[in-house]
This record gives C-alpha cells, structure tokens and sequence, in this order.
C-alpha cells in the first residue's frame, strides 16, 4: 500500500515515527538521549519517564518547550 507522503495522519494510527537525522535527540528535560522517547505532536522528543514527571507538576499539564499553552 502506498500512501502520499504529504498528506496527513491521525495520531491515533501513528505506530512507529522514523527520524532521518545525523544527530541523536536530546530530551529537552534531562538534556540526554530519550529513554522510552515519545514525540509530541509539534514534533518535540522526550523521555517517557521525564514528561511524565513534568506534567504531574505542571500547573495546567502544559509541554516544556514551545508550545506551553498547549496539552500534552
């Protein structure tokens, strides 16, 4: 099956998402390569266990990064 690759998805059928890249992710929290990585939706990369921290003390459940008004 061949889908284009400039049309989009929806999250919920998204299983695996490949990074062509020549350098590593860093987590944004930790500052070192995600463990257990999780991809946000405007494309951030974190380690499962540091987001998780980070939105349990998070005010309103909001991302570190650039989008902070928007949920997890």
């Amino acid at each position: 099956l061949l889908l284009d690759a400039d049309a989009g998805a929806e999250w919920s059928e998204v299983e695996e998402i490949l990074l062509a890249s020549p350098h590593l992710p860093h987590c944004p929290i930790c500052l070192t390569p995600p463990r257990a990585a999780r991809i946000t939706k405007c494309g951030h990369i974190f380690c499962l266990p540091c987001v998780l921290h980070y939105l349990s003390y998070s005010p309103k459940g909001t991302l570190p990064t650039c989008c902070p008004s928007r949920p997890a």
